[in-house]
């Protein structure tokens, strides 16, 4: 089934990609080509890899590349006036991965591809938020937007060619769905603000064009999340005015709602009782699968802490027995890191899901961000990187509080700051490994970050000044 056009569709589909690249070409942050490439390249990186140009792993590590000469860059030209924000934090976590690296005796190549997947988000934070203007992140807004987009019809196209499945996320990646609900997310949250905000239809099925999107990769979350998300935003904005106009507007928000929760339960297979596409909606079968898809009564791949209910349990279980050193630093930086320059001498391990089944008897559920870090780095790696995300999410939120109205970078921050903090202690660690959500999540961030260094910006306009 997946060898059916795997070089064809796909590698075709990249002309959506490059058709919003061509549309927002003069949309580039900074006017910089260099940015452009950067934001762009995750979206194809599969598109790319089937056309035998590069593997997905080789631009990730040009990314990667990119990212690290940016902010090298802005140290050489700004020196003095850069602002490492919360930088105590990450000053904090780097001394815990030298403890734990010591303590556990961990080889230091481990140890560097450890800190490449955690810090090399940061430098791009610490970029962004420091060589961006107003109007470099209005572009990159444009940009983003419409990369996002692009995965719609590229799933469409993968619908047509081989139905429903969860490998080929657009033209983003082949493996890895949790990227494809996270995409997702990123691309509701600007839909549903977009349409709250400009009252445009186009956003509605926009919205109901990333329902599809999930539906066709068989992300079943979608179906609580989606809705979840929505009804946030919905109250991001509507807190902020008067309730006549919140009652007239809430019955047909309502409906998209109702109608997107239908659509994901139908189309997915495996959440209605007649497992086709197009099968009947039955909310007792749902709740019944999600059940036993969060705690499966019988091993599996040799765990019974596989379900995303259980993993946790199996981690609270596997620390309440460890030595108090691996409680609070972990069993060392990288202990579930793959690379080729990492040999465990077994031919199966292939992600670090399979290491953590192999090494500590924790299946599937245990790819969560928490989980994952809470393993190589103990509690206190695992929360003091949060706590650096957690300090921007409450300086954000402080200056929501005291709008009048709320912009859209405050409240497309404050929504993917929640999406981050689900998918970290619930669902997976997207937020680390694909920069097609990385980049566009954190310059969301650091847009709403610039609002609190910049006294005269006007909600809802697109027409601001730069600094």
């Amino acid at each position: 089934m997946h060898a059916i056009g795997a070089t064809g569709w796909l590698s075709a589909s990249i002309v959506f990609v490059l058709l919003a690249i061509a549309l927002n070409y003069r949309h580039r942050p900074k006017n910089s080509y260099i940015l452009l490439l950067l934001y762009s390249l995750p979206f194809m990186a599969a598109s790319i890899e089937s056309l035998g140009i590069l593997t997905i792993d080789q631009i990730k590590y040009a990314c990667e590349a990119i990212i690290v000469a940016l902010f090298g860059y802005l140290l050489l030209k700004k020196k003095k006036s850069v602002r490492l924000i919360g930088y105590i934090y990450i000053a904090l976590f780097i001394v815990v991965v030298i403890i734990s690296t010591v303590i556990n005796r961990t080889s230091i190549i481990k140890c560097l591809l450890f800190l490449r997947i955690t810090l090399i988000p940061v430098l791009f934070f610490w970029y962004v938020v420091n060589d961006f203007n107003i109007n470099d992140f209005i572009s990159m807004d444009m940009l983003v937007n419409a990369l996002l987009i692009s995965q719609i019809p590229a799933s469409i196209v993968k619908f047509i060619m081989i139905g429903t499945a969860e490998p080929y996320i657009g033209t983003i990646s082949i493996l890895g769905g949790s990227t494809t609900l996270i995409v997702a997310l990123l691309g509701v949250t600007i839909a549903t603000y977009e349409y709250l905000v400009k009252r445009k239809a186009k956003y509605i099925f926009i919205f109901l064009g990333y329902v599809a999107f999930v539906s066709i990769g068989e992300k079943r979350a979608g179906i609580v999340l989606i809705p979840a998300v929505s009804v946030f935003i919905y109250f991001l904005i509507m807190s902020k005015i008067k309730l006549a106009i919140i009652l007239k507007r809430l019955p047909i928000y309502l409906l998209i709602v109702a109608v997107s929760i239908y659509a994901i339960g139908s189309i997915i297979p495996s959440l209605n009782p007649d497992r086709k596409v197009g099968g009947k909606f039955d909310l007792n079968y749902f709740t019944n699968w999600v059940n036993r898809y969060l705690f499966p009564s019988y091993p599996i791949k040799g765990s019974y802490y596989h379900g995303r209910g259980q993993a946790p349990i199996g981690f609270y279980n596997l620390m309440k027995s460890s030595e108090e050193s691996n409680i609070l630093f972990g069993y060392g930086p990288g202990e579930l890191v793959t690379s080729r320059y990492l040999d465990y001498g077994l031919p199966w391990v292939k992600s670090s899901e399979d290491l953590m089944l192999y090494k500590f008897d924790v299946g599937y559920g245990g790819r969560t961000g928490f989980i994952w870090l809470g393993l190589q780095l103990g509690l206190f790696g695992s929360l003091i990187l949060i706590m650096f995300y957690l300090r921007l999410f409450v300086e954000i939120f402080k200056l929501y509080k005291k709008r009048l109205y709320p912009s859209k970078s405050l409240v497309c921050a404050l929504v993917f700051f929640t999406i981050f903090f689900i998918d970290y202690f619930t669902y997976s660690k997207t937020l680390f490994e694909r920069h097609a959500v990385i980049i566009p999540f954190l310059s969301y961030i650091a847009w709403a970050y610039k609002e609190i260094q910049v006294n005269n910006y006007a909600p809802f306009s697109h027409t601001e000044k730069g600094k």
